[in-house]
């Protein structure tokens, strides 16, 4: 039984938004201190039933961020995805960032109200009579934690933030300065320490009861262990990870495909979820949106495909015998190729002469196209190689299962477009004039959910177990016990059926640097398009090489069709640029934002 959150709930408690001023200085702070909801800070702390419901409005802070595929999902901001030219706004990408940008108004005010709405009940909770006290000191804990996740998510990306941790009622006390990034994650660290000494706080509540959905002990260690990691206090860290285990979590590893069917419906709540967020189509009929975000046309309630998998990242998926992929392997000569004359080896059989004219115009070398055989061709490229990338992505001529047209039918992505109406079913997206890799994961396929519009009800994980023992690993890379670091991310990759680390000459670690380059992929691979690598790519400092990288042509990466040609280019815009700048005027309006006085 999934906690009801899916509305959020209408109790606007008490404190309102923070706006800071300043990008990387010391910030002042002003915020909307009147309350706007029926029930207020100051009526809502008078029972029991109220008092839960306060709770509650923390938990739909997170559906909120989801809502729609136009809001900053983080995945978009990291190396493995790029979102379409339609939707692209995002001026870190395109060397325009301001503190004017949407988008970061939006992320900035967004989570601090919820934090604000957490500090509400840690501050209140207290003053509740007849709630049973450990029913109290179990929501105080889930309320540190909430808080402590929107703390994470913003320090993170701004690099030092304002630490408030109670209930602002006069704008005089609304001054607090910025700390270090260090300094923040310090006090994240002390705030989940307070939640994970209460005895209260469960460790883990068992799959299928009502408590499916509530912050745990466990998750606390996984976001705690992940701030010693940007600390770089390796030895915290993976304790903390090894108390995950033992809390209760553990890999999903039923059935024939195990990783790709962790994210079905069916499987999540099983023990792997640490903590996700809820969608249910029963109360919102909205549900998820990465169906609309990642989906294309011919999945059912018509996906947009704003989101595609960046090309660079699908090569790095190995062979399946451990070895790296390269394109020279499948076509010789292909890498010395430009782009645009590499799309003949992506062409459809038996194209027409006007579908010939048209590609050879576009650039395609078509003295190298195979009438018969150009579909098969391209074919080998993708096969025999690691299990989670057919598992994760439609890539050129596979299939997938549609039901856009009100029946279960398979759809094969083909270039150029012809018809999804009729044999062979072409797999339809917007731009048909192009060509890209498109998501499998968090995608409904067949017929399931066809009455709703761009969603499902699939949860969204923010914690799993996956990427707990990918983190376990890289500490005990980082403290030198390669060995552990291998058995464990081995787990991991005996589980998506790929070949395990040091049991063959390509799959040999050849010490302490060779498994950080190999653990990093597994991120990747593992987590793609769950919107978790971006902060781990900001702690690692590599962001920039890969979501910026320079191809031998002397082009910047950007969004790309599947044989490199590019939509557009991201450009980098200076030193401390992975940086978000905090906002500094008035622009967001609905968040109740305002300027200091004398900034």
């Amino acid at each position: 039984m999934k906690l009801n959150i899916s509305q959020p709930s209408r109790l606007l408690l008490g404190s309102a938004l923070v706006m800071a001023a300043g990008a990387l200085t010391v910030s002042c702070v002003d915020m909307d201190l009147e309350s706007h909801s029926a029930l207020s800070s100051k009526t809502i702390w008078t029972d029991p039933v109220s008092a839960e419901a306060a709770i509650v409005s923390c938990y739909s802070s997170f559906k909120s961020l989801y809502v729609d595929p136009a809001y900053l999902w983080p995945e978009v901001m990291g190396s493995q995805m790029d979102r379409d030219p339609n939707w692209f706004f995002i001026g870190m990408l395109k060397g325009t960032q301001s503190v004017q940008d949407d988008n970061i108004h939006a992320y900035w005010g967004r989570y601090y109200h919820y934090i604000f709405q957490c500090n509400d009940v840690i501050q209140h909770m207290g003053e509740v009579p007849g709630m049973e006290e450990d029913v109290r000191a179990r929501l105080i804990a889930e309320a540190r934690w909430i808080r402590c996740y929107y703390y994470y998510q913003l320090n993170c990306v701004y690099g030092g933030v304002p630490w408030y941790e109670k209930v602002v009622e006069n704008i005089e006390d609304a001054q607090m300065g910025r700390g270090t990034q260090a300094e923040t994650f310090q006090l994240i660290i002390d705030d989940l320490s307070k939640a994970i000494d209460e005895p209260a706080f469960p460790d883990k509540y068992a799959s299928g009861t009502s408590g499916h959905g509530r912050a745990t002990k466990g998750a606390a260690h996984m976001l705690r262990g992940k701030c010693y990691m940007w600390l770089e206090k390796w030895q915290e860290a993976a304790e903390d990870f090894e108390a995950v285990e033992k809390c209760g979590f553990k890999l999903y590893e039923k059935g024939k495909q195990p990783y790709k069917d962790l994210f079905l419906t069916e499987n999540e709540d099983c023990d792997e979820m640490i903590f996700s967020v809820l969608c249910d189509l029963d109360n919102d009929w909205w549900g998820n949106r990465r169906q609309r975000g990642y989906g294309t046309r011919e999945a059912t309630g018509w996906g947009w495909s704003n989101y595609v998998p960046n090309p660079r990242f699908v090569d790095s998926y190995e062979n399946a015998d451990g070895t790296p992929f390269d394109w020279d392997d499948i076509i010789p000569g292909y890498t010395d190729m430009k782009p645009a004359a590499r799309r003949v080896f992506f062409l459809r059989n038996d194209m027409t002469a006007s579908e010939k004219e048209f590609q050879a115009e576009a650039g395609a070398d078509m003295s190298l196209y195979l009438p018969k055989g150009n579909e098969e061709r391209i074919l080998k490229a993708y096969e025999n190689r690691d299990p989670r990338l057919a598992m994760s992505v439609i890539t050129p001529y596979s299939t997938f299962l549609g039901g856009s047209a009100g029946v279960a039918r398979n759809f094969t992505s083909r270039f150029p477009f012809r018809n999804s109406a009729k044999k062979p079913f072409d797999l339809r997206i917007d731009t048909a004039d192009k060509f890209y890799y498109f998501c499998r994961k968090f995608v409904t396929e067949g017929l399931e959910h066809a009455d709703h519009l761009g969603c499902n009800d699939i949860d969204i994980p923010l914690m799993r177990f996956g990427e707990t023992l990918l983190c376990l690993a890289e500490c005990y890379n980082e403290l030198g016990r390669v060995d552990d670091a291998v058995r464990t991310v081995n787990r991991i990759r005996r589980r998506a059926g790929a070949i395990e680390l040091n049991t063959t000459a390509p799959t040999l670690v050849k010490g302490q640097e060779d498994m950080r380059r190999r653990l990093r992929n597994e991120f990747k691979w593992e987590l793609f398009a769950e919107d978790i690598v971006y902060m781990h790519e900001l702690r690692w400092r590599t962001w920039k090489d890969d979501k910026f990288f320079v191809d031998k042509w002397g082009e910047v990466n950007g969004m790309s069709q599947v044989w490199g040609e590019y939509t557009y280019h991201y450009t980098w815009g200076g030193d401390n640029y992975w940086l978000y700048p905090i906002p500094n005027d008035e622009r967001v309006k609905n968040h109740n934002l305002t300027q200091n006085p004398g900034w």
